[in-house]
């Protein structure tokens, strides 16, 4: 029988090292075009939180390292309408809305990999 001071420990040790991991999260960002005046915010769900990684104590050139990012497992794209374009600019702006997460290798074509960044809901 397992000592409940043991299982415990382990539901807490637990609980501690999953809160951080890659997951589904709320966030508010700015949507905003160069062409329109106005720029409202709204509320998306992106991926954040840490994966788990390797360094390999042998390096080689010919050896390929990557580290896994907490990215999109799958996506949909949402849009808005933006109020005040001029006529013959298009008023819709549209924005990614994450559906899963997954620890992955960064994907350039649609994921911002940087350290640092303007706030996400920063409007220029």
């Amino acid at each position: 029988m397992v000592s409940p001071r043991l299982f415990l420990l382990a539901l807490c040790l637990c609980c501690v090292q999953t809160r951080h991991f890659c997951r589904l999260t709320n966030i508010t960002i700015s949507a905003e075009k160069e062409e329109c005046p106005t720029c409202i915010t709204l509320t998306t769900s992106v991926c954040t939180g840490y994966c788990l990684t390797k360094e390999s104590v042998y390096k080689s050139a010919r050896l390929s390292m990557y580290q896994h990012v907490c990215t999109y497992g799958k996506i949909e794209y949402h849009s808005v309408k933006l109020q005040g374009c001029p006529k013959g600019v298009d008023p819709n702006y549209t924005f990614p809305v994450a559906i899963s997460c997954e620890c992955n290798r960064c994907r350039m074509d649609y994921t911002d990999c940087a350290l640092q960044s303007i706030r996400p809901d920063f409007c220029s």
